[in-house]
């Protein structure tokens, strides 16, 4: 209720040995590093064996780790020795484990994206049919959560502050952590901006008149803070006399700064979506030097992006299912021979494909039926996903969405792209749109919407920045950075869909323990859909080798 925003409350104020790095927006985390803790687990193990695990970061080979020798207790081991390391969401981060049975070394990969995407980021790994090796990501740091403080105090007695002058302070087990200034004559204090590690779960507020005389006190936690609605008091009143008596109304709220870490550990997924550009402007994909061309082995500028973007998301999806879309080709046996703005490139009934794999070598079955044309639109792609999300994720919003539209040239419907955008900003949706080739991109920079905001037509202003441009032609000698620039942006705008939309961790977890419980499909149902995509669209290679991958789905290939 202060005038001039909430005073932060340096911890340093109580406690020099502690420093806080101050972060002036709220709804932005600066920094997405995040330092990760790898707990290391065995079962089924064999009696009176000695086991070790060493792991290794094929990116820093001298950030070598190994835990300690043990035998196992009831066939089951946890290692003492932890492994601390830095996670950035745009990089898979590949590492070797070496778990040692005795004195002999089972080696599989994998990589830090995929631990952190597994359930709860919990990742497990059958070695030779026996041991069942559990490797948990534990997210290490101070929480950067706070609490704003906002206490007013009020008398039935309108003169009563301007000859009593009252202060409060904030202790947690007996030790001070704040004192306030003085009251104002309206009655309110300035708020307070107390971050959450230097609160214990209970604190207590203590009442006191500037004469150091305690009037009254009452306790909070953190839990309560969490728990009530943004529009209830918690109220105290202290009897002065006969015929005075102070009501103390606490509006203090709890603010949860949610890391990207926290979303996905907690059960949030995500679900990539492709849409690619088949106009005209791209040239003959058998012409040598266009953008689709497919001219012997080397994969074109498309295809690269697609397997570079593509096996880094799909880390964090187990389903490993992609809808992928085309837009601004005539299809084979088209009866009007007019241009299609959205159409599934397996062309079957559902747009997903399996695999990042087969996203790849249906892409390129796809050339042959299609004869490229134009205009280049965005609206009728992004409307199907946003109706997507509707129809698949109403309720529980946990699966966030990512739709990469992969594009030669100047979009031919702005303003509809824009309202289409201002709709899913209300959506879990991100849109990355990657600029292929050398033409002018100028406009994308209005759609980035990194200095105005987007407003549509009927004059919505967008709820939040989903858009990402990257002009591909600036990285493509260097994927680590292309990949940077391409996805550093997703995990800001992941949380600040779940920030304003009131998701907190403990709902999100309440969310996705309700949704464990929903009735899948049986599996045979689940091969009867695989079997037809495998007879209709030629996908795969055959039958069994899909189940094959998907049971194996946690091992990282290096030949990938």
């Amino acid at each position: 209720m202060g005038t001039s925003g909430p005073t932060e409350v340096n911890a340093i104020k109580y406690y020099n040995e502690i420093e806080i790095v101050e972060n002036k927006n709220d709804n932005v985390i600066d920094n997405l590093k995040e330092k990760i803790k790898l707990e290391f687990f065995l079962k089924n193990c064999g009696d009176g064996i000695l086991y070790s695990i060493n792991a290794l970061f094929l990116d820093n080979e001298n950030n070598n780790f190994k835990t300690e020798e043990k035998k196992a207790t009831d066939r089951e081991i946890t290692f003492e020795n932890f492994y601390i390391c830095d996670y950035f969401f745009e990089s898979e981060r590949k590492m070797q484990i070496i778990i040692y049975r005795g004195e002999t070394p089972l080696t599989i990969m994998t990589t830090l994206a995929t631990i952190i995407g597994s359930k709860h980021s919990e990742f497990m790994k059958q070695i030779d049919n026996k041991e069942l090796l559990i490797i948990k990501a534990v997210k290490l740091g101070r929480d950067k959560s706070y609490v704003n403080i906002d206490i007013s105090i009020k008398s039935d007695d309108k003169d009563y502050f301007k000859k009593n002058k009252y202060i409060f302070k904030i202790n947690c087990n007996n030790q001070k952590i704040y004192s306030s200034e003085s009251i104002n004559y309206e009655g309110y204090f300035n708020q307070l901006k107390i971050p959450c590690f230097l609160l214990t779960p209970e604190y207590t507020i203590e009442i006191y008149k500037l004469v150091d005389k305690l009037e009254g006190k009452y306790s909070v936690s953190l839990n309560q803070l969490r728990c009530k609605s943004k529009t209830n008091n918690l109220q105290f009143k202290i009897p002065i006399s006969k015929n005075i008596f102070l009501s103390v109304y606490d509006n203090s709220q709890l603010n949860e700064n949610i890391s990207f870490f926290d979303l996905i550990s907690s059960g949030v997924s995500l679900k990539l979506s492709i849409g690619i550009d088949f106009t005209g402007s791209n040239g003959h994909p058998l012409d040598k030097d266009t953008l689709h061309c497919i001219i012997g082995n080397e994969p074109n500028d498309y295809e690269k992006v697609i397997k570079l973007i593509g096996n880094i998301l799909s880390n964090y999806n187990t389903e490993k299912l992609y809808p992928v879309y085309g837009f601004g080709a005539i299809l084979e046996n088209s009866f009007y021979g007019q241009a299609s703005m959205c159409f599934n490139v397996n062309f079957q009934e559902n747009p997903e494909i399996y695999t990042i794999d087969n996203v790849i070598k249906i892409y390129r079955q796809s050339l042959e039926k299609l004869t490229f044309s134009g205009p280049t639109y965005f609206s009728p792609i992004i409307n199907k996903v946003i109706d997507d999300i509707k129809l698949k994720n109403a309720e529980s919003k946990l699966e966030y969405n990512i739709l990469m539209i992969l594009t030669d040239g100047v979009i031919d419907d702005m303003e509809n792209t824009i309202d289409a955008l201002v709709k899913g900003s209300f959506e879990p949706l991100s849109v990355v749109i990657v600029g292929i080739g050398k033409a002018d991109f100028s406009n994308m920079v209005i759609l980035d919407a990194n200095e105005n905001p987007l407003v549509s037509k009927n004059n919505i202003k967008s709820m939040r920045d989903l858009v990402q441009f990257i002009q591909y032609e600036r990285y493509k000698n260097n994927e680590n950075n292309l990949a940077k620039e391409i996805l550093e942006e997703i995990p800001r705008q992941i949380i600040k869909f779940y920030s304003l939309n009131n998701y907190s961790i403990d709902k999100i977890r309440e969310i996705a323990r309700q949704n464990s419980f929903i009735d899948f499909p049986s599996k045979s149902q689940v091969d009867i859909q695989y079997h037809n995509n495998n007879n209709n669209n030629n996908n795969y290679n055959n039958y069994n080798n899909i189940n094959n991958d998907k049971n194996d789905t946690n091992e990282f290939n290096l030949l990938k």
